[in-house]
């Protein structure tokens, strides 16, 4: 982790936001770079200046903090929507008419919506380039089944070949979506793969046939896995990331 990467992050390690990894890797870089760390101490003491100046004098009426209390429940913790309610109706369907279907559908939904291409990508090269702790090393197998067993979602593994190894994965948030980074090793190089959950996917985002672009100086490459979206991003030239991710994957 560098100092760009500790000071984006700095607020949401404050706020208690990261697990136990992710504050691991922010102390580790505290722990050498004064700097960071002055700036992490100045910033903290200044939240606790302000939570203590907004702490009311007297304790809050029950019936009035019963009301506030029940508006930012309702704001914050909307009626649960089905995650899979969009692809729901494909699992009626065979194999692989489900798949032409689900492309053929994402295809129409973003015609004259290609406007958020480049946001989509971005988040997926940022996610790459952020280098945060995996949560979970080992085999396929194991690593698959923390995934399940923290998401709740049955997964497939985005890629294999035999020129790439699984190294471990974290669960994330990629922009404003759910989403699961994948970290795996190229002759020497690392890959990453980010793969949204289809619950998080906002129709008006999800790019449409984009095999491979370039962003940020990385090659980014995006398909399709059991219902999920996959974006493989790596410094590897497009044919070299093209062999990777396999033809029958790519719209």
């Amino acid at each position: 982790m560098d100092c760009r990467e500790f000071q984006e992050y700095l607020y949401l390690y404050l706020d208690g936001e990261f697990g136990d990894h992710e504050s691991s890797a922010m102390e580790e870089h505290m722990r050498a770079c004064p700097a960071c760390r002055a700036e992490a101490s100045a910033e903290l003491e200044f939240l606790k200046t302000i939570r203590d100046r907004c702490t009311e004098p007297e304790p809050m009426p029950q019936v009035r903090k019963a009301r506030v209390l029940g508006r930012l429940d309702e704001t914050l913790n909307p009626p649960a929507r089905d995650p899979f309610s969009f692809f729901r109706p494909l699992v009626l369907l065979p194999g692989a008419a489900a798949a032409a279907l689900l492309v053929v559908l994402v295809v129409q939904a973003l015609r004259g919506g290609a406007g958020n291409e480049d946001s989509f990508v971005r988040e997926s090269v940022a996610a790459h380039m952020s280098a945060l702790p995996t949560e979970i090393e080992g085999s396929e197998d194991q690593v698959m089944k923390y995934l399940q067993a923290r998401t709740g979602h049955a997964r497939r593994v985005p890629l294999r070949s035999q020129d790439l190894r699984l190294v471990g994965a974290r669960i994330d948030r990629v922009g404003s979506l759910p989403a699961v980074v994948y970290n795996y090793d190229y002759h020497g190089q690392p890959l990453s793969v980010v793969q949204y959950d289809p619950g998080g996917l906002a129709v008006d985002k999800i790019p449409s046939g984009l095999p491979f672009v370039r962003s940020g100086g990385y090659g980014v490459s995006l398909f399709n896995t059991g219902g999920y979206l996959n974006a493989a991003v790596g410094d590897l030239p497009e044919g070299e990331l093209l062999k990777v991710v396999p033809a029958s994957y790519r719209r």
